[in-house]
């Protein structure tokens, strides 16, 4: 049954339930009403007997009443039952420990979400993070910022205009995390072509294609260069109106050769792992550390370490400002590690196919000559290529204006 209004304040104000036995039972109420006590659930148990309820601070007088005449002292006068929100709390002191508890984290959980804990920066390239973090910033995203309050269509307006290279932004609010999705446009390098130049060549070799597009072609196909020598002049003589310098531009193609070498010693040292951990915990509270792991020290003399931070979330998108981070210590030691002459030279083959293959990328290989060599200490190893690729470089002609 639900409880009225009066009820409800009867319950905070506290109440007793009083039992009156005696033969002058209408005499007791008739001075309870003469002294305005206010009762109420009055109910007769037999002709001697009845119970009702009063306030608690009207208890007091209740009894003053109760020994104010001769006859009413003969009357037995008790309280049988008592209630309201006071005697529950010193009744059930835990439990309303426990709900004072869950009402302070209820409002401490909704003061924790009304700020920004987290932001998310995705399809980042040419910018760095940091700057677009300060951007952010001064548009009212960052950490500890309130979640509320914030105009996104004038954010992303304001950052289009602050980054050039930012074709469309996203800024999207998901509880505490921010998730800002950035589109770069792609803008073509500035090539200045207005400056007089040269072409020259950056690598001996034998010319195979020549495309001079602007400027004075200096050699022919087939020619032998060598490194620095002019390929295609800036400069025009001109009957008419005299030397005029221009932007040389061309495509010459040479057959160029590279060396790539590296060694292998017959006894080196290999660091690998134990097998031994040790793992160690630290709490983060609104950017405070706190150590778990009661001041445990590493004493490995060589190790790698790996942290892991768990952030304490609600659903997908609430991320609250408390982490915990894991870090895993592995001990390392040195081992010596011993090649023949086979083993040395697989080592090296592996090394220089994979220096190969991140250099000459999109080159064309003629041809390769390996070559190897031992002595006591070790394996040389020594690739000799003949590759086709692009041999000019653009030297600026300096010119001196004279006043």
């Amino acid at each position: 049954m639900r409880k009225t209004v009066a009820e409800w304040g009867d319950h905070i104000v506290g109440w007793r339930k009083i039992e009156v036995c005696g033969f002058y039972v209408e005499e007791f109420l008739n001075a309870v009403k003469n002294e305005n006590i206010e009762i109420w659930e009055l109910r007769k148990k037999d002709q001697c007997s009845i119970s009702f309820k009063v306030h608690s601070f009207s208890e007091e007088k209740l009894f003053e009443v109760a020994e104010s005449r001769q006859s009413l002292r003969e009357m037995e006068v008790k309280v049988c039952e008592t209630g309201g929100l006071i005697e529950d709390i010193l009744r059930y002191k835990l439990r309303s420990g426990l709900f004072v508890g869950f009402i302070f984290a209820v409002v401490l959980f909704f003061v924790m979400t009304s700020f920004i804990w987290k932001i998310e920066i995705t399809g980042l390239n040419s910018i760095p993070e940091e700057k677009l973090l300060e951007a952010l910033a001064e548009n009212g995203i960052a950490i500890g910022a309130l979640t509320t309050g914030h105009d996104f269509q004038q954010i992303k307006y304001d950052i289009i205009h602050d980054f050039k290279n930012i074709a469309y932004i996203t800024v999207n609010m998901k509880g505490c995390k921010v998730e800002v999705e950035v589109d770069e446009s792609v803008i073509p390098p500035e090539i200045d072509k207005t400056f007089p130049c040269n072409i020259v060549a950056k690598n001996d070799g034998q010319i195979l294609l020549i495309e001079a597009y602007k400027g004075i072609p200096q050699v022919k196909k087939y020619e032998a260069v060598r490194k620095g020598q002019l390929l295609v002049g800036g400069i025009y003589n001109s009957n008419v109106i005299g030397y005029r310098l221009v932007h040389s531009e061309a495509k010459i193609m040479a057959r160029m050769r590279q060396t790539y070498t590296e060694f292998c010693p017959f006894v080196s040292l290999q660091i690998e792992e134990t097998g031994r951990t040790d793992v160690f915990y630290e709490l983060k509270i609104f950017g405070l550390n706190i150590d778990l792991s009661f001041f445990k020290k590493n004493n490995y003399g060589k190790y790698e370490s790996i942290s892991e931070e768990t952030e304490l979330r609600i659903g997908e998108d609430l991320v609250l400002p408390i982490s915990l981070v894991k870090t895993v210590v592995y001990e390392q030691n040195e081992k010596p590690v011993v090649h023949d002459e086979d083993s040395a030279t697989a080592y090296i083959e592996s090394v220089l196919n994979e220096k190969m293959r991140i250099a000459l990328h999109g080159i064309e290989v003629e041809s390769i000559e390996k070559r190897f060599s031992v002595d006591e200490n070790g394996v040389y190893g020594v690739y000799d290529l003949t590759v086709i690729d692009d041999i000019c470089e653009v030297r600026e002609i300096e010119v001196e204006i004279k006043e």
